[in-house]
C-alpha cells in the first residue's frame, strides 16, 4: 500500500528494481492512488507485443469529436476539464 500512496520516487525505484530483476516482466498492475485505488497498469517497453500495431481509435484530444468522451472521463475521475 506503501508503494502506491507514498512517494513517486520511491515506487520508481521499485520499478525498476522489478524491471531489472524480471526480465520477462511486461509491466505492473497496482492500485491507482489518483483514481480510488481502482486497478491500473503500467505497461514497460518490452510490453510491445500487448499493444497493437495499429489503433482502432486515433483523434487528437482537440479534436471537436472528443469533447464529450472527455468530458464524461473528467467527470468520473472527479477532474477539471479546461
Amino acid at each position: 500500500m506503501a508503494i502506491n500512496s507514498g512517494s513517486r520516487a520511491n515506487a520508481r525505484k521499485w520499478s525498476r528494481a522489478i524491471y531489472s530483476a524480471y526480465a520477462s516482466i511486461e509491466g505492473l498492475l497496482y492500485c491507482s492512488a489518483m483514481h480510488g485505488n481502482r486497478p491500473a497498469v503500467a505497461l514497460y517497453d518490452r510490453a510491445t507485443s500487448a499493444m497493437p500495431v495499429t489503433p482502432t481509435f486515433n483523434r487528437a484530444l482537440i479534436d471537436p469529436s472528443m469533447t464529450t468522451v472527455l468530458s464524461n472521463a473528467a467527470v468520473e475521475l472527479n477532474y477539471i476539464l479546461i
